[in-house]
């Protein structure tokens, strides 16, 4: 391995970001819903964006202390 993979590799350096957000918390709940769209197409639009722990209403984007990753199952 190079000098820069091992450095890689030491600081655990990743070119995928994961910011601390709402929407990639495990917490984090929504609902995808038909609403009626541009010319009276059905369309389907996320609702009811909430967190699990405490109940509350949250934006994708917003972030809090008690954040935890979602993992993906394999």
């Amino acid at each position: 391995m190079s000098k820069q993979s091992i450095a890689k590799h030491e600081q655990g350096y990743t070119d995928k970001a994961m910011l601390p957000v709402c929407m990639n918390c495990l917490h984090y709940h929504s609902e995808m819903k038909q609403v009626q769209g541009y010319y009276n197409i059905g369309e389907l639009a996320e609702k009811n964006k909430s967190c699990k722990l405490g109940n509350f209403v949250v934006k994708k984007m917003s972030s809090c202390n008690k954040w935890t990753v979602k993992t993906k199952a394999v």
